[in-house]
């Protein structure tokens, strides 16, 4: 990817050290913003062939049921089904309301697994 892409949900470059970075911009509770970056990711994924995100929720808005059921039920299961994400860092959102709504629900829907890191250092760009 050239260079980044941005709309009003957030912003999405991929980094030099082989992974993309989203960062979620404050307020970012348009659903059709949201879709369009979610699927941006997605394509980028699969014509770069990088495996890794850092997503940077730490100024997420709560989202409408809608969305969220969006995400469960079309967007992470298409993309849980490729090779293309295999992992993914999470700064998890500021707001406690906002980090149990998209932390919850995405994994009970996807099986994945979710583990804190055990120190302060973020372990990239090797994670």
């Amino acid at each position: 990817m050239d260079d980044s892409i941005q709309n009003e949900a957030g912003v999405l470059r991929q980094n030099s050290a082989g992974y993309f970075h989203l960062t979620w911009l404050p307020g970012s509770t348009n659903q059709t913003a949201v879709q369009q970056l979610l699927e941006k990711l997605l394509q980028q994924l699969q014509q770069t062939g990088c495996t890794r995100l850092l997503s940077d929720q730490r100024q997420l808005g709560a989202y409408k049921d809608e969305l969220v059921s969006w995400l469960v039920v079309d967007w992470l299961p298409r993309t849980v089904a490729t090779p293309y994400l295999q992992r993914t860092a999470i700064l998890p959102p500021t707001q406690l309301y906002v980090r149990m709504q998209t932390m919850k629900k995405p994994l009970v829907a996807t099986g994945w697994s979710a583990a804190p890191f055990r120190s302060k250092k973020m372990p990239l760009p090797g994670y």
